[in-house]
């Protein structure tokens, strides 16, 4: 019963890791606004229905603002983009400051 149970795990273990990986990843995004007048900044990314804000984790070092998913949208919906939005104070980051993007861009029309 025990070998059984270990290769359950070990199995569902080789299942995570893929994505587990990826969210270590900085996310694509196909957009990137930042509106000084409004101060917030807003990314483009891919989404089958679910994604929203709560699946995305932020981190500034130095001048440097990066994006990381957190949760994987499993949502069945046909795929398209979802546009978030965050402002300056949520991001930590102050008006006058200047900082760069450290997520890749893709400009495709391919969604997935």
């Amino acid at each position: 019963m025990k070998v059984i149970a270990l290769i359950v795990t070990a199995i569902l273990l080789a299942l995570a890791t893929p994505f587990q990986a990826r969210a270590q990843q900085p996310e694509r995004i196909y957009g990137f606004e930042a509106n000084a007048e409004a101060k917030t900044i807003s990314i483009v990314v891919s989404s089958t229905g679910c994604t929203d804000k709560s699946y995305f984790s932020f981190a500034v070092e130095g001048d440097i603002l990066t994006f990381k998913r957190v949760k994987r949208d499993s949502c069945k919906a046909m795929p398209s983009r979802e546009t978030i939005r965050y402002t300056l104070d949520e991001l930590g980051i102050k008006p006058e400051s200047s900082f760069r993007i450290g997520n890749p861009i893709s400009l495709t029309e391919r969604i997935f």
